[in-house]
């Protein structure tokens, strides 16, 4: 069976693909649906502990983190929506003057240092040629964007769909849980049981650790970064810093996709305030491993930064963005199931972590002799 997958690996990885695809708007309405449930406990016990029924109040909690979250949601997009339409509108029909003045500073600063030899008729050539090449490809493939429009419609229906399945799945949990447990028990003998409830309890506390803490630490990137261009001064501020914070999102490399084409934009308006814009992303990029993450959520993962690196890196390669999302925890849970394996047979050798001979007493205790 296993050569046989490998020999038909293509057509194996497309199943995969179709089967993901089919149930996308279920796996999404159990991730929403994961991610709220934190929120709605701690309503049930914060608001409706003294309530005998405890399925109405698991309703009412429920319906009223939902409520909470869509409304925040709404005045999110109600605040953020216009303003970055204007924003980009303004961009829009601004380009041409941002184009002039970053010839001009090119051609300034080609004066002033003319031992670099900067050529400016080469670098505006390509700029052109670049700026061409995507309006003739736009214009060759308007019946692609109409398709990607339609995939986009599809997509925004489903997450409805999946948003509305994530209600019932929240709300029928006991329910759930339950026929999950009976299915365990009946397939599993108690210690094998209790070992892989401890399992999904520890993956439970990494993975919910690790993805609400990135939602808290997205959205405070997002609101600091806001809040230090205006005060500076520079322009598209909302814009920008909504790109920085959603972006932040991503681990490791999420900060420089953000930062890389807010700062070429900055460039073309104000030189000054990409430099600015610059020294800011590094002061806040600074700060956050060190002083906004611990204080959020401290280091659920346990993984050294080398392992960070490598989650993100062989889960972007493997899924996109969504691997590069959920590599790291789930390569903290696979190393903390190695780090246990390798601690048992450990002590079933009589060693201890550092590979020297355990004492007589403790080396009876580990191997039960």
């Amino acid at each position: 069976l296993f050569y046989m997958l490998l020999d038909h690996f293509g057509d194996v990885r497309k199943a995969v693909v179709w089967l993901f695809g089919v149930l996308s708007p279920l796996l999404l309405a159990a991730l929403i649906a994961y991610l709220l449930d934190p929120f709605a406990r701690w309503l049930e016990k914060a608001l409706f502990c003294r309530m005998k029924q405890h399925r109405a109040a698991r309703v009412l909690s429920v319906v009223l983190a939902f409520v909470a979250v869509l409304a925040l949601f709404i005045l999110l997009i109600a605040t953020l929506v216009p303003q970055l339409i204007n924003s980009a509108g303004l961009l829009l029909s601004n380009l041409q003057t941002y184009f002039a003045d970053a010839e001009a500073a090119i051609s300034q600063f080609a004066q002033r240092y003319p031992q670099l030899d900067i050529s400016l008729d080469g670098i505006l050539n390509t700029l052109s040629t670049w700026l061409d090449k995507r309006t003739q490809s736009a214009a060759n493939n308007m019946d692609t964007i109409l398709t990607t429009s339609y995939k986009a419609g599809s997509k925004v229906l489903n997450f409805v769909l999946s948003v509305v399945m994530s209600l019932y799945i929240l709300l029928d949990k006991e329910n759930i849980l339950h026929a999950i447990r009976r299915w365990a028990h009946s397939r599993m003998k108690p210690e094998k049981y209790e070992r892989v409830h401890s399992l999904i309890h520890q993956a439970d506390r990494i993975f919910i650790g690790f993805l609400g803490g990135n939602v808290l630490d997205s959205i405070i990137i997002g609101v600091l970064n806001f809040i230090a261009m205006k005060i500076l001064g520079m322009p598209y501020a909302l814009l920008i810093s909504a790109v920085v914070g959603v972006t932040n999102f991503i681990p490791t490399f999420g900060p420089i996709i953000g930062a890389v084409p807010s700062l070429f934009l900055l460039l073309l308006i104000r030189p000054l305030s990409a430099l600015e814009f610059l020294i800011l992303t590094i002061v806040l990029q600074s700060l956050d491993p060190y002083v906004i993450k611990p204080l959020l959520f401290g280091d659920v993962t346990g993984l050294r930064p080398l392992w960070v690196m490598v989650g993100v890196v062989i889960g972007g390669r493997l899924f996109g963005i969504w691997g590069m999302v959920f590599g790291i925890p789930l390569l903290a849970v696979l190393t903390s199931l190695l780090r246990e394996h390798v601690d048992s047979r450990l002590r079933a050798q009589g060693l201890d972590d550092n590979g020297n001979p355990l004492p007589a007493a403790e080396t009876a205790a580990a191997t039960g002799h």
